[in-house]
């Protein structure tokens, strides 16, 4: 009986899976297409942020390169037969979070206009980002192999915050509830890294 809960588990688990890569898919392209590219126009950035238009430019860079090189981290063609390339990708990862990170900060603790729960959500995001893609680092460099596995998911995770902000904010907007920038700021991290602990958690009962 335990052996049949645990393949139902594992099968189910492996559609939800499925889904969320489609979908995940699909609101990441919906962003780097309809958001985030934009920003690389340096002139449309300093239209937007005006002087902070270099870290916004830098920002949205470091951002979008995580954002790619995420998903070739979970690649096995290239973690198990081309472990050179997959080291070199991760450090690649590892310096984008942390750059992307301090250049968010660097243009939100000057914002003295900015909803202060928006503010604080936003730099704990960055916080997370950091302190994530850091321990899947030093997972590894100490031989912890499925810790590190577990550490990049969650990184990675993290990564898609500002794709899942930006699709929920764009679909609620509509119903102009009240603080829903302040509400996402926290809820498009927090949430989504509750679940994948769910989901790493939840599997190994079943080992």
């Amino acid at each position: 009986m335990k052996n049949t809960s645990a393949a139902s588990y594992f099968s189910i688990g492996r559609l939800i899976v499925f889904v969320l890569y489609v979908i995940v898919g699909l609101a990441t392209i919906y962003f780097v297409v309809t958001r985030a590219f934009p920003f690389l126009s340096f002139s449309y950035a300093e239209n937007v942020y005006g002087k902070d238009a270099v870290l916004i430019f830098a920002h949205v860079v470091f951002g979008i390169t995580a954002t790619i090189l995420g998903p070739f981290q979970f690649m096995p063609s290239i973690r198990k037969r081309n472990v050179k390339l997959h080291r070199t990708l991760g450090k690649i990862y590892l310096i984008c979070t942390i750059l992307g990170a301090l250049a968010s900060w660097t243009i939100m603790f000057p914002r003295n206009e900015a909803d202060i729960t928006y503010k604080i959500g936003l730099i704990s995001l960055g916080f997370v980002w950091i302190g994530s893609a850091i321990m899947a680092y030093l997972s590894i460099k100490n031989k912890k192999v499925e810790l590190h596995r577990e550490w990049v998911v969650r990184s990675y995770v993290i990564t898609l915050a500002f794709v899942i902000f930006r699709l929920f904010y764009d679909l609620i907007a509509p119903t102009q509830i009240k603080g829903l920038g302040a509400l996402m700021a926290w809820a498009c991290w927090a949430l989504p890294l509750f679940v994948t602990e769910l989901v790493l958690q939840g599997r190994k009962i079943y080992k």
